[in-house]
């Protein structure tokens, strides 16, 4: 496959490549930044690692894993909004991040400008 027509995910290394990242990157923050570690009680969990693991993997154009077993956008919204009040877009789909090829989400009943 060429380069146009790869996927992110793809071109990133597939899920090995994401999860080692990912990985890498909670490690540092465990780490080096106490006060964000703070906020998944000093250490991320395998489970949340997963779980990101699944939604980035997703988002960079590989299977659609957290949306058939997490619960999709909904779920990540819902379980990351903690303003009350805040608009969500009901029912919007997992973003697909491509080659400059993903623009914003807009819902159907969106106000225009």
């Amino acid at each position: 496959m060429g380069y146009a027509a790869e996927s992110i995910y793809e071109w990133g290394g597939g899920r090995d490549a994401f999860e080692r990242w990912l990985n890498r990157f909670y490690d540092l923050v465990e780490a080096e930044s106490p006060s964000i570690a703070a906020m998944f009680g000093g250490k991320v969990s395998q489970e949340h690692r997963l779980h990101v693991t699944d939604w980035w993997c997703e988002v960079m154009g590989g299977p659609d894993v957290y949306t058939e077993e997490r619960g999709g956008y909904e779920r990540m919204v819902a379980m990351h909004n903690s303003q009350p009040g805040v608009a969500v877009a009901a029912h919007a789909p997992v973003p697909r991040w491509g080659w400059g090829v993903a623009p914003p989400y807009v819902p159907d009943d969106a106000p225009s400008e």
